[in-house]
């Protein structure tokens, strides 16, 4: 097994079940990375993180996904700066776009704070997504995104 592949395997607990087709498992193992909080996405490895981005199109896991090589530091260094970014931060570009609070476009979360944007209660954003976004609106806030009530309503503003 690559070390990119124990790697992800570590970081997301998602172990290849017996029979299971090595695409398959590459497809869970990429659609549980999109889903780790940023701060896990920041513990792999360069080669993991560019593993992952290359498989990802049009906001979904490629198929069939290409399996991972471990690129050495200097292969790694040419390729992110070959497309344009700096060799020490590789952003997660597991979607097409982001939203105007930097959230991937078409997450539960992004929908919820489409919503808290219009000024919502949080019954009417449970409603919609399925849960309740408080650990969300704690987050934008922390990031500088203006956060106000009144009453039940929550409005979240793009930070200026």
């Amino acid at each position: 097994m690559s070390q990119i592949l124990a790697e992800v395997e570590k970081a997301t607990a998602v172990p290849r079940n017996e029979d299971e087709d090595l695409n398959h498992w590459y497809q869970r193992l990429i659609k549980s990375v999109t889903e780790l909080p940023n701060d896990d996405w920041e513990t792999l490895s360069a080669a993991a993180q560019i593993w992952i981005n290359d498989n990802i199109v049009d906001q979904k896991v490629a198929d069939p996904v290409a399996p991972p090589s471990d690129l050495s530091k200097r292969e790694y260094k040419a390729q992110v700066v070959a497309s344009g970014g700096d060799e020490g931060h590789i952003v997660k570009i597991n979607t097409k776009g982001v939203d105007q609070f930097g959230l991937r476009a078409g997450t539960k979360a992004s929908e919820a704070a489409a919503m808290f944007a219009q000024g919502a209660k949080m019954a009417a954003v449970n409603r919609a997504t399925g849960t309740n976004h408080y650990n969300l609106i704690n987050r934008l806030r922390k990031q500088g995104h203006i956060v106000s009530r009144q009453g039940s309503v929550i409005t979240i503003k793009p930070k200026p």
